[in-house]
């Protein structure tokens, strides 16, 4: 309850309460206002503690345990790049591309013509085959020189005391036989060292020994 004038009472005393805290009488004392200026209202006091009330003393708040700093982040070096999948199939790898050459064989070594290269043939055979008419036609019929070489015609250049084997085979004839062979064989010898060829053509008798081959081989 306000009067119309003068200073404005306390607020009435309450029972178990104190008197009242934070009342001003200037607070509520009209004063001089300046023209344009609001009062805003008065401000209102906090409600008196209750009785028995003991106000808490200010504690800072707990203060929880702070987690370890972590380390600082380190660059991490760049990973090294795999090196890259050989070019395999299997577990076999594969040589690089590119034609491979096929192993050529060996050339077959030629045969040497017959007909046109240098040697020497000997032909036997029994007495009165034709020996002596098969060795001309082949000397005669060749491509390159040929000599024909006839035992019986070397056994008649002795002409005295001549031993003839189909009158009697005897120390004499056989070494006329062995005589004859040898010449043979030189002659042949000589015309293959100047590039003639030659056949002989040589005798052998069924009911006697054939002696004097060996000639021939030397």
């Amino acid at each position: 309850m306000q009067h119309a004038v003068g200073s404005p009472l306390p607020p009435p005393h309450q029972p178990g309460h104190g008197p009242a805290v934070g009342w001003s009488p200037a607070a509520h004392h009209p004063g001089p206002q300046h023209p344009g200026a609001q009062q805003g209202p008065a401000p209102v006091p906090p409600p008196p503690p209750a009785p028995g009330f003991v106000p808490p003393s200010h504690q800072p708040p707990p203060q929880h345990p702070s987690a370890p700093h972590a380390p600082p982040h380190q660059p991490t070096a760049p990973h090294p790049s795999a090196p890259p999948a050989p070019d395999t199939t299997g577990h076999v790898p594969l040589p690089p591309g590119g034609p491979v050459g096929v192993p050529s064989s060996p050339p077959a070594a030629a045969m040497p013509d017959p007909t046109a290269t240098t040697l020497a043939v000997l032909l036997i055979g029994p007495a009165g085959a034709g020996k002596t008419s098969v060795a001309k036609y082949w000397a005669e019929h060749r491509r390159v020189p040929t000599a024909h070489i006839s035992l019986d015609d070397v056994r008649e250049w002795v002409r005295s005391g001549f031993a003839d084997p189909q009158s009697g085979w005897n120390d004499h004839s056989e070494a006329q036989y062995r005589l004859a062979r040898r010449t043979c064989g030189f002659a042949a010898r000589n015309f293959l060292a100047n590039g003639i060829s030659c056949i002989l053509d040589d005798a052998v008798f069924p009911d006697r020994p054939v002696v004097g081959l060996g000639g021939w081989k030397r």
